[in-house]
């Protein structure tokens, strides 16, 4: 009996060590794998670190784009409303344009009364030019007519006067007989008369001539008149087209294809040149600003591709390049200064803004919305 009992206690001794043992073999295995993990998880870390750049100042941003009135009036329509989309010369606003038709309509009259008062000129200077072309055509050539009987009445009143001298002399000789003198007389006296009277015919078709070609001068008057109103007809074109243009920016329109993100006033509200009515964007025009830390700064160059992740959208992944990497840091678009007066100094690191543009720009992308990038850098 004393012989068998110190067996039983030493197998019973042996298996209380086996669970022991067992547990420090599981435990060494679990501290072993565990070790493994976190190196392969160290390696993993160090080498994302080494070829990808991480950043969560990230943001899609957009061009905003507010469009305001060019005139001053009272708002009639709103026709648009936050969210909608828009297209292209879509109306967004209407400001009240009745002072502006009427003067469009009153200097359009006075521009027709112009070219009314124009027409009658020039219709007044044709019907003056065919009145007054035939009648100076048959002056002048009464007037040549004339001239040349003139002509003709002038030698016959020389032959007569050499006619009249040499009878006088005959007759003082007393060589002509007093018969043959009264006729020479008065053939003299005759050729006198008609050549004063063809000098009355011409001196009096001259004179109508001259009246013909006075009337004909009201054309040289008319025709500066045709060119003041002209130009007053121009005048009153440009006010008409500025009057018009005056109508047409009354009717306030989008110039792009894009969504209505703010609305900045209400119908019936006075508004004044240059207040902002609706702010738009363009949802196809997004990219992501990032501002990345300077120390990481040197390791981008535009082209790299980039994954993008999405707070709003964390079960869809988006790419994208970097395009443009800024040149100054954030901190100098500070609204508020940062002085050191005091002397002392925590040097704090500066973020420079990078443009990523995305390869795949879903429409439920807004600006605003913050987002991480990954850069793949290539160990660089």
């Amino acid at each position: 009996m004393n012989d068998i009992a110190p067996d039983l206690k030493l197998g019973t001794a042996t298996r209380v060590a086996d669970p022991r043992r067992r547990r420090k073999r599981l435990l060494i295995g679990i501290v072993v794998v565990a070790a493994a993990a976190l190196a392969a998880y160290a390696a993993n870390w160090v080498h994302d670190r080494t070829t990808h750049v991480y950043e969560t100042d990230a943001r899609i941003v957009a061009d905003m784009t507010v469009i305001s009135s060019r005139v001053a009036g009272l708002l009639t329509e709103l026709a648009v409303d936050e969210g909608d989309r828009l297209t292209a010369g879509q109306v967004l606003a209407r400001v009240d344009a009745r002072d502006a038709s009427l003067q469009v309509e009153q200097i359009a009259a006075e521009k027709a009364g112009f070219a009314a008062e124009r027409a009658r000129a020039e219709a007044e200077i044709r019907l003056i030019e065919e009145r007054t072309q035939s009648r100076a055509d048959s002056e002048r050539a009464q007037v040549a007519a004339l001239q040349a009987v003139l002509a003709a009445r002038g030698s016959e009143l020389t032959l007569a006067r050499d006619e009249f001298q040499r009878g006088e002399q005959l007759l003082a000789a007393r060589v002509m007989a007093q018969r043959d003198w009264d006729r020479v007389r008065t053939a003299f006296f005759q050729a006198q008369h008609g050549h004063a009277r063809a000098q009355a015919d011409v001196a009096g078709a001259r004179a109508k001539l001259a009246e013909v070609e006075t009337e004909r001068l009201q054309i040289g008057m008319l025709r500066q008149e045709i060119e003041r109103l002209h130009h007053r007809e121009a005048e009153a074109a440009a006010r008409l087209a500025r009057a018009r243009t005056n109508v047409e920016d009354r009717t306030i329109r989008s110039p792009i294809e894009g969504v209505v993100d703010r609305r900045f006033v209400r119908p019936g509200e006075f508004v004044d040149a240059g207040q902002r009515i609706v702010m738009i964007h363009d949802p196809r025009d997004i990219r992501i600003e990032a501002n990345i830390r300077e120390t990481q700064i040197g390791r981008l160059a535009p082209g790299q591709p980039v994954d993008v992740k999405v707070d709003a959208y964390p079960g869809q992944s988006f790419r994208g390049r970097v395009t443009r990497i800024g040149s100054t840091a954030t901190s100098n678009f500070a609204l508020l200064p940062t002085p050191n007066p005091s002397g002392n100094f925590t040097k704090v690191t500066q973020r420079l803004p990078v443009r990523i543009d995305l390869e795949n720009k879903d429409q439920h992308l807004s600006p605003g919305m913050m987002v991480e990038v990954i850069v793949d850098v290539g160990g660089r």
